[in-house]
C-alpha cells in the first residue's frame, strides 16, 4: 500500500511540476541550405550563417521571439496577450524600424491544406523525449520534419511559432523560405527568466523609425 501511495505522489508531483512551467526561454540554432542554385540564393545563404532564434515566454502575459539571421538582420517581436498589442523591432542594412500593431485574437492559424504524418520514432533533445512528425502540403511536395515533445505544455498565443497541426512543443523542425531550407534545433533552455521587465519592454530604442499599423 505504501508503494501505491508513493507512485501516486510521484505522478501527482509530475503533473504539478508540468503545470508550473509558466516562464522561460528556448534558443535554437538555425542551419541554412540553398535549395535552388541561383546566385542570389547562394549569397543569402552565405550571409545567414550562425543564425539563431530565441523565444521567451511569460504564460498568459507575453511572448517574445528574437531572430538573429546571420549578417542580414536582427528582428524581435513582442506580444502582449492581455492587450493584444505587438511591437516589432528590426535592424538591418535598410535601417532600424519599429512597427506597432494590434493582434486579432480570433484569427485561427490552422492550415487545413497541411497533411501531418505521425511517425513511430523518438529521440532526446535537451533531455526531453521527442516524437517525430512529417508535414507536407497538398500544393507542395516538399516534406518538413518536426520533433515535438509532450513533456511540458507551453502555450504561445497568437504566434506562428507553434504549428497547430503538431500535437506538442517543437524542439527541432524545418522550414522552406524563398529557396532556402532552414533547420531549427533547440540548443539551450531555461524555465526561469531574469529581468522580465527588460525582456518584455515595449519601449522603443532611440534611432528607430516608428510605424503604426
Amino acid at each position: 500500500m505504501k508503494g501505491y501511495y508513493l507512485i501516486l505522489f510521484i505522478a501527482l508531483f509530475a503533473v504539478s511540476a508540468k503545470a508550473q512551467i509558466n516562464e522561460g526561454f528556448f534558443q535554437y540554432n538555425i542551419d541554412v541550405t540553398a535549395i535552388d542554385t541561383s546566385l542570389e540564393t547562394k549569397r543569402s545563404v552565405s550571409m545567414l550563417r550562425n543564425s539563431k532564434m530565441t523565444i521567451f515566454f511569460d504564460q498568459n502575459n507575453y511572448t517574445k521571439v528574437i531572430f538573429k539571421m546571420g549578417m542580414l538582420f536582427t528582428s524581435s517581436i513582442i506580444l502582449d496577450h492581455k492587450t493584444n498589442k505587438s511591437l516589432t523591432l528590426s535592424k538591418s542594412m535598410m535601417g532600424n524600424h519599429a512597427i506597432k500593431s494590434k493582434i486579432d485574437p480570433n484569427i485561427s492559424t490552422v492550415d487545413t491544406s497541411i497533411i501531418v504524418e505521425l511517425i513511430d520514432e523518438e529521440k532526446m533533445i535537451l533531455g526531453f523525449k521527442c516524437k517525430k512528425a512529417i508535414l507536407s502540403n497538398r500544393q507542395n511536395p516538399q516534406k518538413l520534419t518536426y520533433w515535438y515533445t509532450n513533456d511540458f505544455d507551453i502555450k504561445l498565443y497568437n504566434t506562428a511559432f507553434i504549428n497547430p497541426n503538431i500535437p506538442g512543443f517543437p524542439l527541432a523542425f524545418s522550414t522552406v523560405d524563398k529557396g532556402v531550407f532552414m533547420e531549427y534545433q533547440a540548443s539551450n533552455h531555461s524555465f526561469k527568466l531574469e529581468d522580465k521587465e527588460r525582456i518584455f519592454s515595449f519601449e522603443i530604442p532611440e534611432g528607430y523609425k516608428v510605424t503604426e499599423q
